[in-house]
This record gives structure tokens, C-alpha cells and sequence, in this order.
């Protein structure tokens, strides 16, 4: 390497810090979605080509070890921010998934976070349909689509289903 090359890593290395300070100061970020932004060059740079990648993991591992991410507090924070939005487990994990969160640890934030997810799917069918029984098929069909797509499982849509008619029933 040359001189010129070493200084050039040297000022993109401080460049990504402060780019991926300034992301974990908006939100947190698990690992690899932080390496994943870190990575994508605006403008190329044509004699740091193939070392952004490598630049930025190293970025990553400086954050990791001063604690500013953690796949932990990150996964943390996504179930209780999307279960606060009405989303189901499923879909929850589903979005871990996608951002590389490892699955023990996102197992462990779904535990962690004790949410009663029947509680959530009530509160769902509530908000979006109300409280009626529901004796037309193609209603009660859309109301678990509506369901389904959020996130809960078979188990959580039935126990809403039933639920909210057994609290009409006691009127």
C-alpha cells in the first residue's frame, strides 16, 4: 500500500464513524444493517473500491466494542416498538430476520419484552373493526386477513374472534 492509500482508509474509517454515529443517534441499529449502510458508497471512490466493505466492519467492531450497538438492544427496541404498532409476533420475527439479527437473540427480546400478544390482537380487531359479533362469513373472513397480515398467529386470531363475541354475548 502507499502512502497516499493509507491516509485515504484513514479519513474514510473517521468518515464512516461519523456517518454511523450520526444513524445510531436517530435509532438503534443492529450490526448488520449498520455495516449494510455503512457499506453503499454515494460516489465511489475509485482507489478505495473494494475496501469500503472492509472499512466499515472495522467501524462497526470500534462501535461494538464501546457499546454504541448491540444486536440485543436493538431487537429489543424493534418488538417493543412494532408490538406497540399492533404487529404480531410473526411479523415481528419475520422483520428481525431481514435485518440479520441472529435468532437467538431475537427469541430472547420476544421473551424479554412479556407481551400478551392475545391481548394485542383484541385490541387490534377493536381498533380497526370494533366490537360486534360477526355473523357474515366474507366480514369474518376479512377480520382475520386483517390479522393474519399484522403478524398473529392461528391461536391469537381465534382467541380475538372468539373474545370479542363472547364480550358481546354477556350484554
Amino acid at each position: 500500500m502507499s502512502f497516499g492509500q493509507d491516509s485515504c482508509v484513514d479519513d474514510l474509517f473517521r468518515k464512516l464513524k461519523n456517518k454511523a454515529i450520526q444513524l445510531l443517534s436517530r435509532r438503534e441499529h443492529g450490526v448488520a444493517e449498520l455495516i449494510g449502510k455503512l457499506s453503499v458508497a454515494r460516489q465511489p471512490d475509485a482507489l478505495l473500491r473494494g475496501q469500503r466493505h472492509e472499512v466499515a466492519v472495522k467501524v462497526v467492531e470500534e462501535l461494538l466494542q464501546r457499546d454504541y450497538v448491540s444486536d440485543e438492544r436493538f431487537a429489543e427496541m424493534t418488538v417493543r416498538g412494532r408490538a406497540n404498532q399492533g404487529r404480531g409476533p410473526m411479523r415481528i420475527r419475520q422483520e428481525l430476520q431481514q435485518k440479520k439479527v441472529p435468532g437467538e437473540i431475537a427469541e430472547h427480546a420476544m421473551e424479554a419484552a412479556e407481551i400478551d400478544w392475545f391481548a394485542n390482537a383484541i385490541a387490534m380487531r377493536e381498533k380497526k373493526f370494533g366490537l360486534g359479533v360477526v355473523s357474515d362469513m366474507k366480514l369474518k373472513a376479512k377480520q382475520q386477513r386483517f390479522l393474519q397480515y399484522k403478524g398473529y398467529g392461528f391461536d391469537h386470531i381465534q382467541h380475538a374472534m372468539e373474545a370479542v363475541n363472547d364480550a358481546c354475548d354477556e350484554y
